[in-house]
């Protein structure tokens, strides 16, 4: 029972405990690591975290892409990328920089093996002769310059970055060193660029939707409680729930992320919801005469349960992220979850305390005679037009079944960038100068443990990169047999023609005794460890479906020819481990759901103790879920990372207005009244709380949609499009399931749960 005590003493420890929490808030930090987005326990990330200790990581460079207008051919440019080219090596953290400037070969000579640079800089009258040798070696032209000849490349590769201060620190100084030269276009791309870039989106998204989040709430407060007292009561609940999480988030070590940024809005929207649950019925049990103390206890008495099965079920939507295993899905899931509950907590530890101390001057409350209209009107089609609504939705179930056929699993590794961000159009420029900027990692190795230079292994592993070409996408290829090739080149008077696998068994001998006494690995590029070897290079981005149809079709073939007791293979790196991710969606996200549906449907029965109650309660839940996708899939919206929560979000969340629903269906029922007339009873007290509900969150959501983020905004837009499909279906199919499916006899008190 409330009174003055209690509710003094129950604002003062939980203010305690909030205080003692949010101190931690100055700790908060902000994620980058893209690495968190690869698929957890997963023998593919074993493999690459072996594969990182021999060669190291696949993805530690920055490509420079300098332009130059009037050619890559002119001499000052060439002075000037040499200039900067040097400076670029100063920097800490920089392991080399390889670029056409400092780009030599060895040629044999009667005097022994000499260094030829590929431009001679200091010498005009070479450079154009330079320019037609280049062209002629396309492992060099394609590496180095790009299609349109106005631009040269530097790989900048460096040290694995322990944190994200010391990343934005290494990329800053190559911006200030990039910036002393004067350009006509500089170009980055990597992954360092990627994440800096990644990193300053998030922050702005995460102040925004704070910002946006906490006035939306605000104004659509002002517009349905009016009551300014209790407008600052509902708004300090609902921020104190994000101050809470955020504080649990940094006690337990969490960064906000790409995803995380996302939580404070959805506990500002989603404990709104049970706010104004709360205060209704506190309003309705006032407006029939009760005292302020009698109408909160009473309040608290009728929907504190089912907000807490409300609190539940969205908590389990979100838990049920869990099952797409990358980890700041996982921890967006969790989090939010774990938010939930405290906004739950403090709701009913604060609201009835802070309305009772304040007592407010509530009006009695008067119907809204539009909404009055609609509802009224709202009853009489569910009574008299059953078969119609019935019709309707199996009318759309049939398309969304259509449009759920068209949705595909695809993702693009910085599609989520804004299209006019200068870093996307960076690295979409080196995809189609350069021939791609993501890294392409794959291993061969001898099972038995033979020797790799030898010529079977060879020409198997050139076979092997020549097929890794045509149909995967990579190019710039380095492997043994192009190690193999140079060296032949090399001892061929570095005739371009030459540059291939050797001939003649003396010319192979000849070849491999060079590589091992000349220690051509360690001076140029390490591709070998023990009897495992390295294809690498890079390719253009054509999306994870693509990836995963080319990867399954490159098998395929190589399987038929290859004979593994020979050499065996596996494709590794940050990119199929991204793409495998994307893979498994589908399967992981049929496990949440089916997860989120087991436990709706165990909720639903211990509730109402009726299988038929979980069938009534499901179908105008799953209705908004396979609405959405099907949405997606007529508009041609994939399936990602990014886009995967949004059904989880939704599942969650729309089942609250179910519940609220059948709950107040129930009551009425123990009552003694009869179905239709109950259904009207329904319909009238938790219409207007449903709509009201669905207004905040829609508007809370929407905000989203502002985000610089793609899959943000898809979020945003379908999360939203599921609240308004789940009132419709909860307003009309819902009433329509209870009459056709539930027995019509009148319960008594002994049937009460």
């Amino acid at each position: 029972m409330i009174n003055k005590k209690s509710s003094i003493l129950s604002l003062v420890i939980t203010f305690a405990v909030i205080l003692g929490m949010g101190s931690q808030l100055v700790h908060l930090r902000f994620n980058n690591d893209l690495d968190a987005f690869f698929p957890l326990d997963d023998p593919d990330l074993i493999y690459y975290k072996s594969f990182t200790e021999k060669f190291g990581h696949d993805n530690d460079y920055i490509l420079v892409g300098l332009e130059n207008n009037a050619g890559v051919f002119e001499q000052d440019f060439l002075l000037r990328s040499d200039s900067v080219l040097s400076d670029l090596e100063a920097i800490d953290g920089v392991k080399s920089v390889i670029s056409l400037i400092n780009l030599k070969k060895l040629v044999k000579s009667p005097m022994g093996y000499i260094e030829l640079p590929y431009l001679h800089l200091t010498d005009p009258s070479q450079l154009t002769k330079d320019s037609l040798k280049i062209t002629k070696e396309p492992h060099v032209q394609d590496q180095f310059l790009s299609s349109d000849h106005r631009s040269t490349k530097l790989i900048i590769t460096h040290s694995k970055f322990k944190d994200k201060k010391l990343a934005d620190a290494f990329v800053s100084q190559i911006d200030q060193t990039l910036a002393n030269y004067p350009f006509d276009k500089v170009r980055l791309a990597g992954r360092p660029i990627g994440e800096r870039a990644y990193v300053w989106a998030v922050q702005q998204d995460f102040t925004f939707f704070v910002i946006f989040s906490g006035l939306t709430i605000l104004i659509m407060l002002i517009i349905f409680i009016r009551r300014p007292s209790m407008v600052i009561a509902s708004l300090l609940v609902s921020v104190l729930s994000v101050v809470m999480t955020l504080s649990f988030m940094t006690i337990v070590g969490k960064e906000i992320d790409i995803l995380s940024t996302l939580i404070p809005s959805i506990l500002l929207v989603v404990s709104m919801s049970d706010i104004i649950h709360l205060y209704a019925h506190a309003q309705d049990e006032y407006s029939k005469g009760a005292s302020m103390s009698d109408a909160i206890n009473q309040a608290v008495k009728k929907v504190g349960f089912a907000t807490l099965l409300t609190s539940i079920t969205t908590a389990v939507g979100f838990i049920t992220l869990i099952s797409i295993r990358v980890q700041p899905i996982i921890d967006l899931g969790l989090y939010s979850a774990v938010g939930i509950m405290f906004a739950f907590g403090l709701t009913y530890l604060l609201f009835p305390q802070l309305m009772f101390l304040v007592e407010p001057r509530l009006k009695r409350k008067r119907s809204n005679p539009i909404l009055k209209r609609f509802l009224d009107t709202l009853y009489h089609a569910v009574i008299q037009r059953q078969k119609l609504i019935l019709a309707l939705f199996a009318i759309a179930s049939v398309l969304i079944g259509i449009g759920i056929t068209k949705l595909e699993i695809n993702a693009y590794l910085i599609d989520d960038l804004p299209k006019d961000d200068p870093v996307k159009e960076d690295f979409t420029y080196f995809d189609t100068q350069y021939d791609g900027s993501k890294p392409f990692t794959m291993t061969v190795w001898t099972p038995d443990s033979a020797e790799l230079y030898s010529k079977e292994i060879i020409t198997l592993i050139d076979s092997i990169a020549t097929l890794a070409h045509q149909t995967l996408n990579a190019n710039n290829l380095v492997s043994p047999a192009s190690l193999v090739k140079s060296v032949y080149q090399m001892q061929h008077s570095g005739l371009a023609k030459n540059y291939k696998l050797p001939e003649t068994d003396r010319e192979w001998r000849q070849v491999f005794s060079t590589i091992q006494k000349g220690k051509i690995e360690e001076r140029f590029f390490k591709v070998t460890s023990g009897n495992l070897a390295r294809i690498s290079g890079f390719s253009k981005d054509f999306g994870s479906k693509d990836g995963t149809d080319r990867a399954m079709a490159f098998k395929a073939d190589l399987d038929q020819w290859l004979d593994k007791s020979v050499l065996d293979y596996r494709i590794t790196g940050s990119t199929q481990l991204i793409e495998k991710s994307h893979e498994t969606l589908s399967m992981n996200l049929m496990k949440g759901l089916f997860a989120a549906v087991i436990i709706v449907s165990i909720i639903a029965g211990y509730m109402f103790k009726s299988w038929r109650m979980i069938l009534i309660t499901l179908i105008p839940n799953l209705f908004p879920i396979l609405a959405i996708a099907a949405v997606m899939g007529f508009f041609g919206i994939p399936i990602n990372l990014g886009t995967s929560i949004i059904f989880a979000i939704s599942f969650g969340i729309v089942v609250d207005d179910t519940i609220h629903f059948l709950s107040k269906m129930r009551e009425e029922r123990l009552a003694g009244r009869s179905m239709p007339y109950a259904i009207k009873r329904t319909i009238f007290a938790t219409g207007e709380p449903i709509i009201v509900t669905t207004i905040i969150l829609t508007s809370g959501f929407i905000i989203f949609c502002f985000s610089q983020f793609a899959a943000t905004f898809n979020t945003g837009l379908f999360v939203s499009v599921s609240f308004i499909v789940a009132l419709i279906a909860d307003l009309t199919l819902l009433p329509v399931l209870i009459l056709y499916f539930l027995p019509r006899r009148t319960l008594k008190k002994s049937d009460n749960t």
